[in-house]
């Protein structure tokens, strides 16, 4: 039994986090977090992005919402009911603006967006002959070994070498 659960408990964390040659990697300091405690040492890259139509606003319009609903149906009066209804309706209209506003503000970042990308198209497309033998003279400077050359250790041995094992 103990078996069967630290292995569900591992497929578990490995579903989780994945192989750790999946993980993605990279050499930098965050500017905002200052220098690593070693120097050149993996730090997981996090994507910063965020979902578009995810509410951002707290979670008291849900709250102060159900609260006014729990009111309303243990509530006799129809005086108090109608002042419950006139509240909710209050609750309702700023939720509503919220989101109004939030949508607004996501379409004019897509605009701003799109008209980034329309510009960088436009000047690809102005200068598409340029870009393509700008390329075309870098593959072929790195097959003649005139390419940009890595600061990595040489390789040692032979190779046209083949290897075989036993």
């Amino acid at each position: 039994m103990k078996i069967a659960i630290g292995g569900l408990c591992g497929a578990l964390l490995f579903l989780a986090f994945g192989p750790a040659w999946a993980q993605p990697k990279g050499r930098f300091v965050p500017k905002d977090l200052g220098p690593p405690d070693e120097v050149g040492s993996d730090v997981k890259l996090v994507p910063t992005l965020r979902q578009f139509g995810a509410p951002v606003e707290p979670d008291q319009f849900t709250i102060d919402t159900n609260e006014v609903i729990g009111a309303y149906r243990e509530s006799t009066d129809d005086k108090i009911r109608a002042n419950l209804r006139s509240r909710l309706v209050v609750l309702l209209s700023r939720k509503f603006d919220s989101q109004h506003q939030r949508r607004e503000k996501e379409i004019n970042e897509l605009k701003a967006r799109l008209k980034q990308l329309t510009e960088t198209h436009a000047k690809r497309t102005a200068d598409r002959k340029g870009i393509i033998d700008r390329h075309a003279d870098h593959l072929l400077r790195e097959v003649d070994g005139l390419g940009w050359e890595f600061d990595e250790p040489a390789m040692v041995g032979d190779p046209d070498l083949s290897y075989r094992i036993n």
